[in-house]
């Protein structure tokens, strides 16, 4: 038997409740990468980002833009 879908919950919900939970998701990913990645602590301080300023998907442009090279340095310390 094949499946429509992988996961039915998420993949049927309403749109505005599929923002809602992208929104969450978002915001939690956000405040963990600040409580526990020193090099994201440091490129967004750099930057000017304050913890909390992203209120949204639409407050992601201004973030820093990080690199793979970055990504790779910060696991080598």
């Amino acid at each position: 038997m094949e499946r429509k879908y992988w996961n039915p919950e998420l993949e049927t919900l309403p749109a505005a409740d599929q923002r809602r939970l992208g929104h969450q998701r978002l915001l939690t990913q956000l405040d963990y990468v600040a409580a526990n990645s020193e090099m994201y602590r440091r490129k967004w301080a750099e930057a000017g980002v304050l913890p909390g300023i992203v209120k949204g998907a639409r407050n992601l442009a201004g973030m820093p833009f990080t690199t793979k090279t970055e990504l790779r340095a910060s696991q080598r310390s």
